[in-house]
């Protein structure tokens, strides 16, 4: 006699319809703290903004208002502060810069604030594009479709220590009931 399997039921239990409906919120949760976190980058942007641009304390003038502190040499000296006469009656040679070195620091500057810039963006948008793909996950949980997708994004999410981690595996402990494969068109 061949053992029967026992039927696939046609409606989902209340139980795990009541999981995947925590798992639609927290997914929106979740994408809703990747979104503001992915947002911190923005610092990176407008400080590499302002030193392309050469603005702000970056610019040629510094600060506005601001003061230089004088230096340990300059109190045992008695030398003001910023005070290009070092040393005029004595055998020590005082190296000024030249303009070449000013603009190549200013060259410097404007490349680490591309590098900056186009760093910070870079991650904001692909924090932004994660979230929204989580948004989509949730959303296709909430419609019962897309098992494989939602699967591949609960994966990718354990790699979001540690809510995603904790997200994607209940996630895919869901995902992989009977009752819910057959929920989400996805019979054995």
């Amino acid at each position: 006699m061949e053992a029967v399997p026992p039927p696939v039921p046609q409606s989902m239990p209340s139980k795990d319809d009541g999981h995947l409906n925590l798992l639609v919120i927290f997914h929106y949760v979740f994408a809703g703290l990747t979104f503001f976190f992915g947002s911190m980058p923005i610092i990176h942007v407008v400080f590499g903004l302002m030193m392309m641009n050469q603005t702000g304390p970056f610019g040629p003038t510094g600060v506005p208002g601001f003061q230089p502190q004088p230096t340990p040499d300059d109190v045992l000296f008695g030398r003001e502060p910023g005070d290009p006469d070092l040393n005029s009656d004595s055998d020590v040679i005082v190296i000024e810069p030249d303009e070449f070195s000013q603009d190549k620091k200013q060259e410097e500057l404007k490349t680490v604030g591309t590098i900056m810039a186009i760093g910070g963006a870079a991650i904001i948008g692909l924090a932004w594009l994660y979230a929204f793909l989580v948004v989509v996950a949730g959303r296709s949980l909430q419609k019962r479709k897309r098992h494989t997708y939602c699967i591949v994004m609960a994966g990718i999410s354990c790699l979001s220590i540690p809510l995603g981690t904790v997200l994607g595996i209940f996630t895919i402990m869901v995902l992989q009931r009977p009752s819910v494969r057959v929920a989400f068109g996805k019979g054995d």
